[in-house]
């Protein structure tokens, strides 16, 4: 590299991005797939919703909240990540 600072491309830029955030986002998808595994076919809210159990009928409710919102967190996170352009350096 000469004196000047490095450009970083699209594709350094895209693999930063996934090594930053590919592990928070996977997590986040297998857990609300899991989730979503158990609502619709385990039943899930028919058994712990009505349960006449407040502390898990909260528990059903918020936690599965809490999954859906953080999956669509850390995507909107890549998705501003990704979308934002990039500043353009002026020719001297």
């Amino acid at each position: 590299m000469t004196g000047q600072a490095r450009i970083e491309t699209e594709a350094e830029a895209a693999e930063r991005i996934l090594e930053q955030y590919r592990d928070p986002l996977l997590d986040a998808a297998q857990n609300l797939q899991a989730r979503m595994y158990n609502v619709i076919e385990q039943d899930y809210f028919g058994r712990y919703l009505h349960c006449g159990d407040p502390d898990e009928e909260r528990y059903a409710r918020d936690y599965t909240v809490f999954v859906l919102a953080e999956y669509l967190c850390w995507a909107e996170i890549v998705r501003r990540e990704t979308a934002l352009p990039r500043p353009r350096r002026c020719a001297a």
